[in-house]
């Protein structure tokens, strides 16, 4: 290093001198750099490596120790020793090796196979080229050997507007050229018409017709001629008669003279025919005038000929009939080979299925009406293994593409062929049968796959069908650009041109007329080929080939896409499909998935669940029954009238056939079988009806014209509430081999008959008790009246026990000899009028399966009035039957009963609504203990009985890991107790709205709110249902959950906001709080003297931090 310069002291200000030394430091440092120069000998002696170049290289160099006795001159400046100390910072960087991060990538393997081949083979490795490889055109996408610096330009095929068939001709302006008719069309089909001006100037005598003019030369000779002037329509042809420099002499045509000969004359003549058919024809009249006198004289000429005729029928051949453009257009092909090739967004695309399209960098999906693989090439990404299997998967689950009969995936991975060689050899027998050792092509380069991904997006074509035009417009916004989701209007029809995919995507709600113009145009667009030639590839074929051809292969694919029905290969070309499968930073409604911050807490969505309002839950829709088979409704069975069509439906019943199936067989019952059903049997129910439509008139009557279908059948396969599983699926399969006429198939389970069954035995179905064919009768036999309309009456045979008496219903007991109607003391005066006439009806003639004889008398019973011989039959007491009946009320109103659940993330209720109900009458007992007992557990339900209003809550069973001491309930900890509080707190809140709802818009004043826990419901809530089981084990899991039947003192436990230090150290925690935000409940006070901070500023803390807050003041 040189030494430093003396800077020569001058005097002056400090000013100056802050100059003097500023100058120094910026500028002297350029005098003391020495450049050092390389030894030729030590160049040539041996090459120095890399890596010894840098351990040999000194970041700093210090400073000799000069002797005390000479003055130590001043090192060097203040900028100098920065420079220098900024630089030896950097100098680490030298000395570090190079990353190994390449060793486990694609293209670290790639440069491994290639050593270990050097190494078998014993050829050295060649040092690489530095410079730039250029790649080869024809198998690689233009600017895939691009420096990584330079831009990258987008080319996309030209944006211009495909013209179907039927594109009317545009009107052009009118030609200024001499047309005429005598001027043979073919002489001058090619020609190009010319203006007459242009024609005068051609004539002029200074230009000879055959020299030849340079473009220079015409230009100044045509200085008038205007553009607008030169007609080059060269679809038309061209009929001018040209103007000719010389004249040409014509000879009129030679007179020859005609013949005398009239005969003669007659056949010179050339404007007259004659055809054989027409003589024959005349000869075949004059034939069948001859034989009038025969056996076919009665007959017409043309019949006779028909008659006369001789035809052999052997050598003629049916002309196909012509498929339908529609039908003809599947988006898939008997062979396809798909191509799984990218990094970021893979690109799916259908290849030509042969051996060269198969390369060890890609992977590839082949499909075949019975065979299905997934190849996977050697260095092959694990984002195209992934997608392609992936891609198969799905075919194979969802039958796509045509693959109805593959049974399963067959996988094969190129490194281990040795596992799978068997699926090698079919997979390559299925691509190429004829190829005697089919191997792959070698990978690409490994930035092959960005490049390929820009290149092939880039290519994609969207057009939106012009119905007016008949022609395809293009899309600006999606040209050139990878498809979204949102391009896909219902109302509208795309073409979608992926080069060797076309797809016509019809909207569900578009026209129906669009949709076949689109399908055509599709087809067009299809036959006419491509124009890829201002693209870097070519899409057909992944590579720059044959950028612009008249037509495409046959194995490419042009199909039709359906709204809801698109194949998994027009799918993966979008990049926001809703699918929960995608997987890359999509969420399934297409917006982007928001980014996890570990810092804040997780949100559960149902740790703040709301209730709903009391309105929403009163305003819930009720309709009436309406029975819908082959799209008619049917109602109750007997009529229905549909308000928004104004359309009348009147069903009449043909007949009603029944069997009853057994484990092997099903055997028909007679025709007097009027519904005598057995709840431990199965029975299957044809029924044949028929269906008038007819309108109403203007003044609101029925119409007098009807328009009467044919004649239809439905199959029911009724279920009773004890039969065996066996029967059930016996009950299935023999409805199945009965139904002949094809007809709709209806399960109906025992309890849940629709009306429109019920009507089908006019009020004489009967439901007994045991088997059909038992024979042990019992002495008294107890039956609930049940339905809403005479015709839909039906009765239920009970346990004969006073405890199955309901003050809201009507019973039949019958003893040998005697019928005993009893009514309860709030039944309803049309139930009351049904159990009359159905008491009257069995009196007369008791049905065989009862086993009580075969007439009774009838004798009616009210409650409060029971006689010793009812009390006898039941088994109980006046005493006691009052007692279950002393809080049932009379009731004004049809009970509602609401389903309250969050399992799909929102609070959300649900009405349930039997198939039997009537909303003109009071409707009672017409809600089954099943409907709480077999939803999903914990369930929640709100009964509505008109005076008081329950809420039903179920139950958690016990884990089977946790000891049964303690824990009848389920485990006291964890987010589905926490989600279930909050399910009970936001019902509670809805019930307390619904009441200030009902309390407003009906007068309901007074309305009771209570809770019920299952297996401990209380007399007044069983008493409005008809049947009712004590589930022992739901008793027990329930055991210490009862508590306190006030809803608002529950609810207001639920909804605390605030408890004590001590409250939040018990275990378990008290209900209603959630254990993630546990100190959130503490109060402002308590929060700062435990953990020093204010509440605002706990949550700005990380979340880590937090955790650990919160374990050492335990309250984690």
């Amino acid at each position: 290093m040189s030494t430093r310069a003396e800077v020569p002291r001058q005097g002056g200000g400090i000013m100056e001198r802050l100059a003097s030394l500023q100058k120094h430091g910026d500028e002297d440092w350029k005098k003391r750099i020495q450049k050092q120069k390389e030894s030729p000998e030590l160049l040539i002696s041996r090459s120095v490596s890399e890596s010894e170049k840098k351990r040999d290289m000194s970041p700093v160099q210090m400073r000799r120790h000069q002797g005390s006795a000479a003055p130590a001159a001043r090192p060097v400046s203040l900028m100098d020793r920065l420079s220098k100390l900024n630089q030896a910072q950097n100098q680490w960087q030298k000395k570090v090796e190079d990353k190994d991060n390449k060793k486990f990538t694609v293209e670290g393997k790639m440069e491994r196979e290639k050593f270990v081949k050097s190494v078998i083979s014993g050829e050295k490795t060649s040092t690489p080229d530095p410079a730039p490889r250029t790649p080869d055109p024809e198998s690689t996408p233009s600017g895939a050997g691009r420096p990584k610096g330079t831009d990258r330009v987008k080319r996309t095929p030209k944006m211009v507007s495909f013209q179907g068939s039927n594109t009317p001709v545009r009107t052009r302006p009118v030609s200024l050229f001499v047309h005429s008719d005598s001027v043979n069309s073919e002489a001058s089909a090619g020609g190009v018409r010319r203006s007459n001006s242009l024609r005068r100037l051609e004539s002029s005598p200074t230009q000879s017709p055959t020299s030849s003019s340079t473009p220079t030369s015409q230009q100044q000779r045509f200085p008038d001629v205007m553009e607008e002037e030169l007609d080059c329509d060269l679809e038309r042809q061209s009929t001018y008669k040209p103007a000719l420099n010389t004249r040409k002499t014509v000879q009129p045509p030679r007179r020859t003279r005609g013949s005398r000969n009239p005969v003669k004359r007659l056949m010179a003549r050339q404007d007259l025919v004659t055809r054989e058919d027409d003589l024959r024809h005349t000869e075949d009249k004059d034939k069948i005038k001859s034989d009038r006198s025969n056996a076919h004289s009665h007959l017409a000429a043309e019949a006779l000929a028909g008659l006369a005729s001789t035809e052999d029928f052997t050598t003629v051949q049916l002309r196909k009939e012509k498929l339908v453009i529609n039908q003809s257009m599947q988006p898939y092909r008997s062979k396809m080979l798909i191509q799984v090739k990218g990094r970021r967004f893979c690109q799916c695309r259908l290849v030509e299925p042969v051996v060269s399209s198969i390369n060890s960098g890609d992977s590839y999906v082949l499909l075949t009406p019975t065979e299905l693989f997934n190849w996977q090439g050697k260095f092959s990404n694990v984002i195209e293994r992934a997608r392609s299997a992936e891609v198969a998967l799905t075919i194979l689950q969802k039958k796509e593409l045509g693959c109805k009969t593959v049974a399963r995936v067959q996988t094969i991975d190129e490194e281990k062929l040795i596992s799978c060689s068997r699926e090698n050899k079919r997979f390559w027998s299925a691509l190429c049968p004829q190829e005697a050792d089919p191997q792959p092509r070698p990978a690409g380069p490994p930035h092959e796959d960005e490049e390929y991904e820009q290149s092939i997006v880039e290519a994609s074509c969207v057009y939106e069908v012009n119905m007016s035009t008949d022609e395809l417009v293009p899309i600006a916004d999606s040209w050139g650009l990878p498809p979204k989701y949102s391009l896909l209007d219902p109302q509208k029809v795309l073409v979608f041109d992926f080069g060797s995919e076309v797809y016509a995507y019809s909207g569900k709600n578009a026209n129906f007329e669009e949709r076949k113009i689109g399908a055509r145009l599709a087809q067009e667009k299809w036959s006419a080929g491509w124009d890829y030639t201002g693209c870097n590839l070519n899409p057909v074929f992944g590579i720059r080939k044959d950028m612009k051809a008249a037509s495409r292969p046959d194995w490419t694919v042009v199909g039709r896409i359906n709204s809801n029905m698109e194949t998994i290969l027009f799918r993966e070309k979008f990049t926001d499909w809703p699918d929960k499968s995608r997987v890359i930073g999509k969420a399934a409604n297409g917006k982007e998935k928001e980014e996890f911050d570990v810092n804040s807490p997780p949100a559960w969505a149902w740790a703040d669940l709301t209730g709903w309002s009391g309105d929403s839950i009163r305003s819930l829709e009720r309709l009436q029954p309406d029975l819908q088979l082959e799209g008619s409704h049917l109602g109750r069975g007997r009529e229905f009238y549909d308000t928004e069509e104004r359309r009348q439906y009147i069903v009449e019943t043909l007949g009603v056939k029944c069997w009853h199936v057994e484990e092997n067989t099903s055997k028909p019952l007679p025709d007097t079988f009027s519904g005598q059903f057995h709840h431990q049997d199965t029975y299957v129910i044809r029924w044949k009806y028929k269906v008038a439509l007819t309108g109403r008139n203007l003044k609101g009557g029925a119409s007098k014209y009807s328009a009467v279908g044919r004649d239809r059948c439905a199959y029911f396969f009724w279920q009773g509430e004890d039969s065996k599983m066996s029967l059930q699926g016996a009950s299935a399969l023999q409805t199945v081999e009965l139904d002949s006429e094809k007809g709709p198939q209806l399960r109906v389970p025992e309890g849940s008959e629709h009306a429109a069954f019920l009507s089908l035995f006019n009020g004489n179905m009967i439901v007994y008790r045991g088997r059909r064919g038992d024979t042990n009768f019992k002495e008294c036999r107890l039956f609930l009246l049940c339905g809403q309309e005479k015709t839909e009456t039906y009765l239920k045979e009970l346990e004969c026990s006073w405890r199955n008496l309901r003050s809201h219903g009507v019973f039949i007991l019958i003893k040998r000899g005697k019928m005993l109607l009893w009514i309860g003391g709030n039944a309803a005066s049309h139930q009351i009028e049904m159990g009359e006439e159905a008491g009257r009806r069995l009196s007369t003639r008791i049905p065989k399966e009862m086993g009580l004889g075969e007439t009774a008398t009838l004798t009616t019973v009210k409650a409060g009035g029971e006689t010793s011989e009812f009390l006898a039959a039941v088994g109980g007491t006046r005493e006691e039957i009052n007692q279950i009946f002393g809080c049932d009320v009379r009731l004004s109103k049809t009970p509602r009963l609401f389903h309250m659940s969050s399992v799909l993330g929102s609070f959300q209720v649900d009405e349930v609504l039997p198939d039997q109900v009537n909303l003109d009458v009071v409707n009672h007992l017409v809600f089954k203990q099943e409907e709480l007992y077999s939803a999903e557990q914990p369930g929640l339900f709100m009964f509505d009985c008109v005076d008081t209003i329950w809420l039903w809550q179920g139950w958690i069973e016990p884990d089977s890991d946790v000891p049964s001491e303690g824990t009848g309930s389920g485990t006291n900890t964890g987010s589905g107790l926490v989600r279930w509080h909050a399910e009970r707190r936001a019902a509670m809140s809805s019930m307390l709205d619904y009441r200030k709802e009902v309390a407003r818009e009906e007068g309901r004043k007074g309305v009771a709110l209570k809770l019920v826990w299952a297996g401990h419901e209380p007399q007044q809530f069983v008493n409005m249902f008809p049947q009712w089981k004590l589930n022992e084990d739901v008793q027990f899991y329930n055991r210490e959950w009862v508590e306190s039947r006030s809803v608002e003192m529950v609810y207001d436990d639920l909804s605390r906001t605030e408890y004590s230090w001590a409250e939040l150290q018990e275990r378990p925690l008290p209900p209603g709080l959630d254990p993630a935000r546990i100190e959130q409940y503490l109060s402002n006070k308590t929060f700062q003297e435990k953990f020093g901070m204010s509440k605002d500023d706990f949550k700005s803390c990380p979340r880590w931090k937090q955790i650990e807050m919160k374990k050492e003041t335990g309250l984690f």
